[in-house]
């Protein structure tokens, strides 16, 4: 992080950029994404309803062509 602005204050202008997202504020909800969320999804990722994520590391069908 740049030493001009210090964790506090850093912390600061999250906690008012959730504040204002929270109320609707489309530019704060725009500039949160931009920060908290990936360029390109994870293909392999699934968002829970809990708002967990879990990565599948195996197919549950190894063969899902059934080329072999």
């Amino acid at each position: 992080m740049d030493a001009s602005v210090s964790d506090a204050d850093w912390g600061a202008i999250i906690d008012k950029a959730i504040e204002q997202a929270r109320e609707g504020d489309a530019t704060a909800r725009a500039w949160l994404s931009k920060y908290l969320l990936p360029d390109k999804p994870d293909p392999f990722a699934d968002v829970s309803s809990d708002g967990t994520t879990d990565v599948f590391t195996e197919f549950d069908d190894p063969d899902p062509q059934g080329l072999a």
